[in-house]
C-alpha cells in the first residue's frame, strides 16, 4: 500500500488534493455550478436534481474535482428531495408545520454551504445524505 505522503501515490481521500495539483477556475466553476444548481428546483420542479445530474454526467470524465462535488451534490439533492417531500407530507398530521420548514432551511443552508466550500477548492461531504450515486 502506498503511504500517504508519498507524492506518487493517490490522494487518500476525496478531501485531499494530489500534491502540487491545483484545482482550475473552469474545474471550480463546474463545482460550483452542481452545487448552486440545487437552486433551481426553486424554480423548475426537479430542477435541484437535474441541473447536478447533468453538470456531472457531463464533467466527471474531465475533472475528479467535478466528479467528486458533482456525486455529492446530487446525492445531497437526491436525499432531500424525499426529506422535504416526507415533512411537507407530514403537515397533513401537524407535526410537519414544525418540521417542513426546518427542513427547507436546512436544505438552503446546506447548499449554500456546498457552493462555497467549492468556490474555495474543497470538496463539500455534507451531512445527512444517501450515497444513492458512488
Amino acid at each position: 500500500m502506498p503511504s500517504v505522503s508519498d507524492p506518487e501515490s493517490p490522494p487518500a481521500d476525496a478531501h485531499e488534493e494530489a500534491p502540487g495539483s491545483e484545482v482550475s477556475e473552469e474545474e471550480r466553476t463546474w463545482g460550483i455550478l452542481a452545487h448552486a444548481g440545487g437552486f433551481a428546483g426553486l424554480a423548475v420542479p426537479f430542477g435541484n436534481v437535474l441541473a447536478p445530474l447533468v453538470v456531472w454526467l457531463v464533467k466527471k470524465d474531465e475533472s475528479r474535482f467535478v466528479d467528486e462535488n458533482g456525486k455529492r451534490a446530487l446525492n445531497f439533492q437526491l436525499t432531500w428531495s424525499v426529506v422535504l417531500l416526507v415533512t411537507a407530507l407530514s403537515v397533513l398530521v401537524g407535526v410537519g408545520v414544525v418540521l417542513f420548514p426546518l427542513a427547507i432551511l436546512a436544505w438552503l443552508i446546506l447548499t449554500v454551504v456546498g457552493t462555497v466550500r467549492a468556490s474555495e477548492d474543497e470538496v463539500y461531504d455534507y451531512p445527512l445524505t444517501v450515497d444513492f450515486v458512488d
